[in-house]
């Protein structure tokens, strides 16, 4: 079972489970327009997933597990300390990517 509300262009599907976390897997493909941006971020002629892009996506699905209350309608503050990126996830434009965010 998954929840198809999209509200994220690169946040796709959360998906429900028995499991004590929460996952969500998204579909990049820069061939279309919500994610055409990315083509442009490019090293040495291979396109690379921005890393701001995966803090966006963690900073996204805390905002939805963590909604404010009624009565407090404060956002979430988040802090990023020491974080590091052990691969690059290289882009391809004739190949789906999946992202899973745990």
């Amino acid at each position: 079972l998954a929840n198809r509300i999209p509200n994220h262009p690169l946040l796709d599907i959360r998906q429900l489970n028995d499991h004590s976390s929460s996952t969500w897997k998204s579909l990049i493909n820069i061939n279309l327009s919500q994610h055409s941006f990315l083509r442009d971020h490019k090293i040495q002629d291979a396109i690379l997933f921005p890393a701001v892009a995966y803090l966006e996506l963690v900073t996204t699905a805390c905002h939805q597990l963590l909604p404010p209350k009624k009565d407090d309608q404060q956002q979430l503050t988040l802090s990023f300390e020491d974080v590091n990126f052990i691969k690059a996830l290289i882009l391809n434009e004739h190949e789906l990517v999946e992202v899973f965010i745990q």
